[in-house]
């Protein structure tokens, strides 16, 4: 393939990815065509509760990957339609409260309360691949789980990354394409992922700049900047490159099949 043909292909994908980008960062309010925030669907015969309670406690009883801030359940930015529920992280609560939230990447099989309550709900929350949840945390009490909250349509709570609505204006972007002075933008901490997209990014580096923020480059954000650090980017920089850390069909392939995987898509 001549360097020609790579060049045109790589300018497509970063055409497709400015266009995400820039409607990700868009003002447009409630007519945005990409919504981060996840949208909770429950739709399991299984997830019925009485609704003769006047309100009902969700523990959330793991960190969320180790912090406390657990971001995406915050209730107001999901716009719940319930109001009478109080999300708690006070483990004294244990015994009034009605669900219990287990972060599948931070269970410990050691911390788990020693007994499970008749009428509580023990919901099992995931958003990473299977390839990055380690079975053997969850296999000592896995029988104790009642319900499933993850991307996948048939969990018992359907919490998916985001969702495509149709746009019935035109979009005006914050920052202005033609002033912003830098190329690409990269953050990422796991530097060497399943799905290999380092790999793509080495490929792609060898005809424009990508400057790679976090653990696996030279340019970084500061503990003060907070997501401050996200609205520098996306000023500055025309392209952000978004990959998967695990595409799993891949992982059979060299980096050089890979490569022409990507190219040829």
């Amino acid at each position: 393939m001549s360097k020609f043909f790579i060049i045109l292909l790589i300018v497509i994908h970063l055409i497709l990815l400015t266009l995400i980008f820039n409607i990700f960062i868009t003002n447009s309010g409630e007519h945005k065509i990409l919504r981060k925030t996840p949208l909770i669907t429950i739709h399991s015969e299984n997830t019925y509760i009485s609704r003769n309670k006047t309100s009902f406690k969700i523990l959330l009883w793991t960190k969320y990957f180790g912090s406390d801030d657990w971001v995406n359940l915050n209730l107001q930015d999901l716009k719940c339609e319930y109001s009478n529920c109080i999300v708690t992280e006070n483990r004294n609560d244990l015994n009034k409260s009605d669900a219990l939230l287990l972060h599948w990447r931070d269970i410990n099989a050691r911390d788990v309360p020693k007994y499970h309550l008749k009428h509580q709900k023990w919901v099992l929350y995931n958003w990473e691949s299977p390839n990055n949840s380690p079975v053997d945390a969850l296999e000592p009490f896995e029988d104790q789980i009642n319900w499933t909250m993850s991307y996948r349509q048939d969990s018992d709570i359907f919490t998916p990354y985001g969702k495509i609505f149709k746009c019935d204006k035109n979009l005006k972007n914050k920052y202005n394409f033609y002033e912003k002075n830098k190329t690409i933008a990269w953050i990422v901490s796991n530097c060497k992922a399943d799905s290999r997209r380092e790999v793509y990014v080495e490929e792609l580096r060898k005809f424009i700049d990508v400057d790679i923020y976090g653990k696996c480059g030279h340019f970084q954000c500061s503990k003060n900047e907070g997501s401050l650090c996200y609205e520098r980017i996306a000023k500055n920089y025309k392209f952000y490159l978004s990959f998967e850390n695990t595409v799993s069909f891949l992982k059979k392939f060299s980096p050089k099949k890979i490569m022409n995987f990507f190219l040829n898509l």
